[in-house]
């Protein structure tokens, strides 16, 4: 009878066999490192990555430091080597292979659109009401204060709700997610309330841009691949809002398509250099100049783009004078639409409307632009940010 002990390798061969792998094992991760370590030495790279996690400072400065170990932590987490590589083959393979999306906030949605994976939007789509809490009253409340604080400094007072990208294209929603809207969701109270309280018409962009793709399919709204809409929606929105100030203004139109990245949607597969979108722009001021907040210029990027805090722009030949801009995430493909009408544009990206900053800019135009999808979970009784003087 053989003896069980024949079929397992001689004991002294063994560890051999381990040394070779964990010294193997040793040697990648020794290399990774390494090449970590030289990306922190090498210096910012693009803006993105910097805004994400810093390159470290290595500077025999007290501040400097003091912040190194913070810094240095976040580059590990956020910025390690080849972290872009290994994400983009990671979602290749998955989606390639087995159909799966290893983007827990995205989704792929039909004819090439991508929408964000967001209960509260899709439940929308569906009629579906998700209020944390009742905020019917202080949306109210927020007009009112909002409205009686512009008038007393005589300043018009305009609201953009920007419409969720799954209701604005709900037919291009994933086939599994049933369109059976019944009506009357927040959303629908918010804007009812506004136009009883405000005293410009807050147009429900909804209808207006049903209309436009009913004309016409493929009008360029929303980014395929990014949350957010377009410079063209962004340009109508402000149309909308801003013509019971100033009367009727010229449709926008778009002026040039470029081939660009994909938007946050991809990137967040890692998908954003492998999947390109046709970017509309309706840019039509050649003079407007961008600062950011340091006084240096600019170029508005509106797909995908960075969180510039504060920023301005002029526009000498523009027909108006000076508007502040409150805006969310939306307000940036705005941008451009507003810049071209006024002289002197603020933007500032809060979710708050800050009087403060109000009195110290002293617009003609105060706008609000906000989000569908943050209905649900913002307290309005908290946007309203008081004066210096209060």
């Amino acid at each position: 009878m053989t003896d069980v002990r024949d079929d397992i390798a001689a004991e002294d061969a063994q560890p051999v066999k381990s040394f070779a792998s964990a010294l193997g094992i040793l040697v990648c991760f020794g290399a990774f490192g390494a090449a970590t370590v030289w990306d922190m030495f090498d210096g910012p790279e693009e803006l993105r990555q910097e805004w994400e996690a810093p390159t470290p400072t290595f500077a025999p400065t007290l501040s400097a430091i003091k912040a190194l170990p913070g810094t240095v932590r976040q580059y590990l987490r956020k910025r390690y080597a080849y972290k872009a590589e290994f994400i983009q083959i990671d979602s290749a393979i998955k989606s390639g292979l087995f159909g799966h999306i290893p983007a827990p906030n995205s989704m792929k949605g039909r004819d090439g659109f991508w929408f964000i994976d967001d209960r509260i939007a899709m439940a929308n789509v569906q009629g579906v009401d998700h209020p944390p809490f009742d905020t019917d009253e202080a949306w109210q409340g927020f007009f009112e204060d909002a409205q009686a604080e512009m008038d007393a400094r005589d300043i018009d007072f305009v609201f953009i709700l920007a419409p969720n990208k799954h209701t604005v294209h709900r037919d291009k929603l994933p086939e599994w997610l049933d369109d059976t809207y019944a009506g009357n969701i927040r959303t629908d109270r918010l804007l009812a309330t506004a136009n009883a309280t405000l005293k410009n018409e807050v147009t429900d962009l909804r209808v207006v841009f049903a209309d436009m793709i009913a004309d016409d399919p493929t009008v360029p709204l929303y980014y395929k691949t990014d949350t957010h809409w377009t410079e063209l929606g962004g340009a109508l929105g402000v149309q909308a809002a801003l013509s019971p100030v100033y009367g009727d203004l010229p449709d926008p139109q778009v002026t040039d398509m470029q081939s660009r990245n994909g938007g946050d949607l991809v990137r967040m597969a890692g998908l954003e250099t492998s999947i390109q979108e046709e970017v509309p722009s309706v840019r039509t001021a050649a003079d407007t100049v961008c600062y950011d907040e340091k006084g240096d210029r600019f170029e508005i990027e509106t797909i995908d783009p960075l969180p510039v805090i504060k920023y301005r722009c002029e526009t000498p030949s523009a027909p108006y004078g000076r508007i502040m801009v409150f805006h969310d995430s939306f307000g940036v493909p705005a941008a451009p639409a507003v810049a071209a009408l006024f002289r002197e544009s603020f933007f500032y990206r809060t979710f708050d409307l800050d009087l403060a900053a109000v009195d110290l800019v002293q617009p003609d135009v105060v706008m609000k632009v906000f989000a569908e999808r943050r209905v649900h979970f913002s307290d309005p009784a908290k946007m309203l940010l008081p004066s210096e003087d209060r």
